[in-house]
């Protein structure tokens, strides 16, 4: 992916968020201007005059009094003004703060897409990132909780390696407290091993057993084989001497 122009729409995208934030804020302000105004013309026609302290400068100010309350010079623009009562003022004021408020609106709805645009390309240069083998770790460093989480790491380190201690010390006492355990665990090991040993000679001597007993078997067989083999051949013969004996003395 082509990253090149990338990081000047991020820029153009910032810019375009921070003169966003700004209009906010100064809509805002307005709106709060117009309601203390509101609430202002609210009190002053309830008297006549009321004391008051008057601007004089940007720092300084003087005592003065605000008569005809019920009488207000409202701007309408262009340096055109027009006297209106107090009631009338308040609805005015009241008309203008819903249009500031109905701008409110549209700036806050474009401060949402202005972050949501950003958001994409986030989404985008990790995408990008992932696909070229380069992933971006970023991790938030707070220094309490790093102070926090290294004693709590301390505790934990020091309660371990004094659990290995005593683990050790209890081994070595189990050791130095039990010898003569060892000395009987090396004496069944000597008698075990003899004994797979004789397990093994007894082993040897019954298949050695079994295998001259089938020798002996096969020499016994192959013995009355021979035997039974020479005594047909004897019945043959005194069968056949006397066939010969009976034909001679049919032939006297």
């Amino acid at each position: 992916m082509d990253l090149t122009y990338l990081p000047r729409l991020r820029e153009e995208h910032q810019k375009a968020l921070e003169i966003c934030l700004s209009s906010i804020k100064q809509w805002e302000t307005y709106i709060d201007d117009y309601k203390q105004l509101q609430s202002s013309l609210e009190i002053f026609p309830e008297k006549l005059s009321h004391n008051i302290m008057v601007p004089f400068g940007k720092l300084a100010f003087m005592p003065g009094k605000l008569v005809h309350t019920n009488e207000v010079m409202v701007l309408l623009g262009d340096n055109w003004f027009a006297e209106r009562s107090a009631k009338q003022t308040i609805e005015i004021v009241a008309r203008r703060i819903k249009h500031l408020e109905d701008h409110l609106a549209k700036l806050q709805n474009e401060r949402r897409q202005q972050e949501a645009k950003m958001g994409f390309e986030e989404e985008f240069l990790d995408i990008a990132k992932e696909q070229s083998g380069i992933r971006e770790i970023v991790e938030e460093y707070d220094e309490s909780k790093e102070k926090i989480w290294k004693e709590t790491h301390q505790k934990k380190v020091s309660a371990y390696k004094r659990k290995l201690r005593e683990e050790r010390q209890q081994s070595c006492k189990l050791t130095e407290e039990a010898p003569a355990t060892t000395v009987c665990t090396h004496e069944e090991a000597l008698a075990r091993l003899e004994e797979l040993e004789l397990q093994e000679s007894l082993g040897q001597e019954m298949h050695e057993l079994t295998l001259s007993g089938g020798e002996e078997l096969e020499s016994s067989w192959s013995n009355s084989r021979e035997e039974s083999s020479r005594n047909q051949g004897e019945e043959r013969a005194e069968e056949q001497s006397q066939l010969v004996k009976v034909s001679f003395t049919n032939i006297i």
